[in-house]
């Protein structure tokens, strides 16, 4: 048995039917070429922690939008323009 990964697979277009058939003589000739992406199901000791690194991984994403965000109305509200390495220091005030 082998696990695919269905969003790495290329779509056949000259494929006609779409019923369950064809789909696997798809994936057969796909695995007999030796070009069918693998999935992979982690075990379970080893799940929570890909669920962190996922998350950490989300966060650190997303950390420039939020560091926008929070400057913006502050920039805004003090008259100062700053680039995006400014925001990531301290706040600046009107001295």
């Amino acid at each position: 048995m082998h696990l695919a990964n269905p969003p790495r697979i290329e779509q056949y277009s000259g494929l006609k039917h779409g019923d369950d058939e064809d789909d696997a003589f798809w994936l057969a000739e796909m695995l007999r070429l030796k070009i069918l992406p693998a999935g992979y199901i982690y075990p379970k000791e080893q799940r929570p922690v890909r669920g962190l690194l996922r998350k950490r991984e989300h966060l650190v994403r997303l950390r420039p939008s939020l560091i926008r965000i929070f400057h913006r109305p502050m920039g805004k509200r003090q008259g100062l323009r700053r680039d995006s390495i400014q925001m990531r220091g301290p706040i600046m005030t009107e001295s």
